[in-house]
């Protein structure tokens, strides 16, 4: 087995699947965001 043989794609949705941790929305990190100091000058 190599790793061309390996669908990483499928493990990494089946490893999701069975997380249970929701997604987080594009909101929740922007809000995590810091501004940086030069920002709107």
């Amino acid at each position: 087995m190599t790793l061309d043989d390996i669908d990483f794609a499928a493990l990494y949705r089946q490893h999701m699947a069975q997380s249970k941790r929701r997604l987080k929305p594009a909101s929740d990190w922007d809000a995590r965001a810091e501004v940086p100091h030069y920002a709107g000058h």
